[in-house]
């Protein structure tokens, strides 16, 4: 992936760093993960709000693993924030086994809606 990073489009290669993300978590380097999901987040030019969805559910898995559920929540908060306007909420079902039930727990909390009226 090093090799061709670069030649992607900017919203492609934030989802290329997705996948590379969701491979540290799968290897149990959650730290890493995490690194390379905030890293770039901070280096986004501008919102890609597929890319960024995927980015920070990743970063909530992570943040679970490692028992942050405030930093959890934060990262669930803004994906939900990107998806809700256009109803991006594949994402969500994609990953719901990983987030550790902190999906339920925020809706729960926050009566989010899951989709629009």
């Amino acid at each position: 992936m090093k090799e061709y990073i670069n030649f992607l489009p900017e919203g492609l290669r934030m989802f290329a760093l997705y996948v590379h993300a969701h491979y540290r978590y799968l290897q149990g380097e959650y730290e890493r993960s995490i690194g390379i999901v905030e890293t770039a987040i901070a280096l986004q030019k501008e919102t890609y709000p597929i890319s960024s969805i995927y980015l920070h559910l990743v970063a909530v898995m992570d943040y679970m693993s490692i028992k942050n559920v405030k930093k959890a929540q934060k990262h669930l908060l803004f994906a939900w924030d990107l998806a809700r306007p256009d109803d991006l909420i594949e994402a969500f079902g994609e990953h719901h086994g990983l987030l550790g039930g902190m999906l339920e727990s925020v809706i729960k909390k926050t009566g989010m809606m899951i989709l629009k009226e």
